[in-house]
Order: C-alpha cells, then sequence, then structure tokens
C-alpha cells in the first residue's frame, strides 16, 4: 500500500528515479563452469542424454526454472575445438544432466547439439551469479573450487595467452 509512494512519478515521492539490484546481471558474465562428460546414453527416437559433474548442486535456479536459463558450450575433449556438426557428429536432441539422482537435475533438454562423446567438455558460461553461491550439498558432495586467471590481450582486444592463474577457494 506505502510501496508505490516511493516511486517516481507518485505524488510525494521523494525521489526522481529508483535503481534496482542488478546482482545476476553484473556478476553472471564474470564466471564460468566446465566439466568433462562422464557417461553417454543413446536416448529411444534418437537423442542423447550426457552426465555431467555439475548439475541441479551448482546450478540450482538453472534447473529449477526456465527464468535463469544459461548458454551451454560443447568442445571436443581431445583438442578443446568447438564441437561441430559433421558425418561422425550429426546433430540430434540433446539433454544435458548432472550428477544427482533425480530427475530435476537437467541443465539443458532437447538442444540440437552434434553427437558428443566420453570426455568431451560442457561449459555453462554465464556462471558468476546463483551458482556456487547457492551450493547444495545433497549427498554430501564435495563444492568444487575456483580458480582465477588474467589474460593478456592482443592488439585487436583478443585473448592470446593466461598470464595469472590461481586458486581463490579451494574444494570443500
Amino acid at each position: 500500500k506505502h510501496v508505490p509512494l516511493l516511486f517516481p512519478g507518485a505524488e510525494g515521492s521523494p525521489f526522481r528515479r529508483v535503481v534496482t539490484e542488478f546482482g545476476q546481471s553484473l556478476h553472471a558474465k564474470a564466471g564460468w563452469l566446465a566439466s568433462r562428460i562422464e557417461y553417454t546414453k543413446q536416448v529411444p527416437g534418437g537423442g542423447q542424454l550426457v552426465t555431467i559433474h555439475f548439475g541441479a548442486d551448482v546450478c540450482m535456479r538453472q534447473c529449477y526454472t526456465k527464468d535463469h536459463a544459461r548458454r551451454l558450450e560443447f568442445y571436443d575433449g581431445k583438442n578443446c575445438s568447438v564441437v561441430r556438426p559433421s558425418k561422425d557428429r550429426p546433430c540430434m536432441p540433446l539433454r544435458v544432466a548432472g550428477p544427482l539422482c533425480f530427475e530435476g537435475d537437467v541443465l539443458m533438454k532437447d538442444a540440437e547439439v552434434p553427437r558428443l562423446s566420453c570426455g568431451d567438455i560442457v561449459v555453462l558460461r554465464d556462471g558468476g551469479a546463483n551458482t556456487l553461491s547457492l551450493y547444495n550439498r545433497h549427498c554430501l558432495r564435495q563444492v568444487p573450487a575456483a580458480y582465477g586467471y588474467r589474460l593478456r590481450r592482443g592488439t585487436g582486444g583478443e585473448a592470446v595467452e593466461v598470464t595469472e592463474w590461481q586458486e581463490l577457494k579451494p574444494p570443500e
């Protein structure tokens, strides 16, 4: 009843503008998560299920709501190149599941992605917000370590090499 009176434009409001908390939009781009694919399974109908080492334990909001979707990228585990469709890697519906033993531990459903293999790498972009800070110790899973690094940039702004690498928080 009284809150609307605080917003600009309301008669008697003491404010000219309201600035909201930008936590997620500010911090999400500052981190990412990566995991090797531990298991793959062909799903009836031509799809694939892959299991990785993080899911609802680290990405609770991403698994339980559609409001916190994140970008997933896929890399070849042998040479770290981006996985692209080919004769050996045709596109198919993909489901990415985490390590917890229940149906809700799913980061991605039915995306058309080239076939993946055990050892390939899944990277979750925008992992700097609502991930490790909300860690769930279901099944007594250990909290992963957090690392920081600095990149040297080339003349065109592209990343050239990692110049510093540091463990910011050890596993718990």
